[in-house]
């Protein structure tokens, strides 16, 4: 669904026994970030296990429902921000750099017809960030583009 098939700014969609909520204006998406009364985080919890296989069981330890441990919210923030600053940002910068560089270097002779340059850089980025983050051959995008529109 996008906006262009509805022209509205904002739909409801029946999912199971709750709604979802789409929203396809850029100050509305604002607004909801912001609002306390949204609540897309408990949507994203539940959702996990089957996005990534994973049991129910798996992703209550991780976030600390089973009762055993406390929350791993901030066990996991401190271990992204360690691995995600000094060597280890400047690798995955390096690799997302080689992969936009193998990007550009593969154009021929005869150019490159770009229609949409925003849309190009989104997947050429998208694609480079994930191969850096996951390696290429884990990378969730792999050859289906449309995994990166689904995504943005």
């Amino acid at each position: 669904m996008s906006s262009e098939e509805t022209n509205l700014a904002i739909a409801t969609l029946p999912i199971l026994n709750m709604k979802l909520y789409v929203i396809f204006s850029a100050p509305l998406q604002q607004s909801a970030m912001r609002s306390k009364n949204m609540d897309a985080q408990s949507f994203t919890v539940n959702f996990i296990p089957r996005l990534f296989g994973i049991t129910q069981a798996t992703l209550d330890r991780m976030l600390g429902r089973d009762g055993v441990h406390e929350s791993m919210s901030s066990p996991m923030a401190r271990v992204f921000t360690a691995t995600l600053s000094g060597d280890s940002l400047n690798e995955l910068t390096l690799s997302t750099l080689n992969s936009v560089a193998d990007t550009l270097n593969a154009v021929g002779d005869d150019g490159l017809n770009i229609p949409n340059i925003y849309m190009w850089l989104r997947q050429v980025m998208s694609l480079a960030t994930a191969e850096g983050l996951f390696g290429h051959k884990h990378n969730p995008y792999g050859e289906d583009l449309g995994v990166i529109d689904a995504q943005w």
